[in-house]
């Protein structure tokens, strides 16, 4: 699929720093020389989120002795220092918001060797509702708005930062969530596509939602299971038109099964009550997902409250 991939290392999780190093020459040895591994200044990017645990260059000398390849290693935002080795940093989801942002990208990322920017749609402390400690007073309104401002100003600085972060944490709960809803419909991943110029669009993203709901309506059907594989490779090929096409052939194929609402570009079969098929234009605007509700608050940072 072309999906690339780098690594965020939690030493909050390692209970000493040979369990640190452990951990950081296995991902070296197991992911760094992976094709799709992200590359940042020629070297495997690594993303820290902290340091939590081990504060001291010295520390972190040990952490990263014997790798395959040093790494472009981040810290979050202004704790570069405690790493050492040349690390850069990452900005977050702070309270300040805009102030954060703005701060990070005009007077740390000119003297860092390396920078990530971030954009997201909202934020919602979330650490009671999900059971954890941590404060839970404040809010990032959570719209397209949000997700706008913070694209802009990773653009403005484009020439500055090596990437730009799509932080989306908890999501549902905390209000970062990315994917399609009753709420926003398909709003947030638009903005994105808008941003990055691509040539997909609203109907592709429902096109997509349309084989999702074909697989569901048809499970356990091989024959149709094997088009809609089809359809997929279609996808991944980068040809949604040969996608949807296979589609209409499998909605016609498999008209008799009971239930079937499948919908593209503005049509809808139905069954019409007397074993027929009916087609029906509409205009689809929104696309209802279950929100999934996740409880690993434990590894949010408290950082993210600055």
């Amino acid at each position: 699929m072309g999906l690339q991939f780098a690594i965020v290392f939690e030493d909050r999780f390692d209970n000493s720093v040979g369990d640190a190093a452990a951990n950081m020459q296995m991902l070296g040895n197991t992911y760094f020389s992976h094709p799709n591994y992200i590359q940042v200044k020629g070297k495997p990017l690594v993303l820290n989120f902290g340091p939590i645990n081990y504060h001291q260059p010295d520390q972190w000398t040990q952490i990263l002795q014997g790798l395959p390849q040093q790494p472009t290693i981040q810290a979050l935002a202004g704790d570069s220092g405690q790493i050492g080795h040349g690390a850069g940093e990452f900005v977050w989801i702070y309270q300040s918001f805009i102030d954060s942002l703005t701060n990070f990208y005009n007077n740390l990322v000119p003297n860092l060797s390396s920078a990530g920017g971030v954009a997201y749609p909202g934020y919602n402390a979330f650490y009671a509702q999900g059971g954890g400690s941590g404060p839970s007073d404040w809010t990032i309104a959570v719209g397209t708005s949000t997700l706008q401002q913070t694209l802009s100003l990773a653009a403005q600085h484009a020439n500055q930062i090596d990437y730009v972060q799509l932080a989306t944490f908890n999501d549902w709960g905390e209000g970062t969530m990315f994917e399609p809803s009753v709420q926003f419909a398909n709003s947030f991943l638009n903005t994105v596509q808008q941003y990055v110029g691509s040539e997909w669009n609203n109907d592709h993203l429902n096109s997509v939602i349309r084989l999702q709901n074909l697989r569901v309506k048809l499970a356990g059907n091989g024959a149709a299971q094997g088009q809609l594989d089809q359809a997929f490779a279609a996808f991944i090929a980068n040809q949604p038109d040969q996608a949807n096409s296979i589609m209409n052939n499998v909605g016609l194929q498999f008209a008799h099964v009971p239930n079937l609402d499948i919908t593209e570009a503005g049509v809808r079969f139905d069954h019409n009550g007397n074993g027929g098929l009916i087609a029906t234009h509409f205009n689809s605007t929104r696309t209802s997902v279950k929100p999934r509700h996740s409880h690993r608050h434990a590894r949010v940072h408290n950082k993210k409250h600055h």
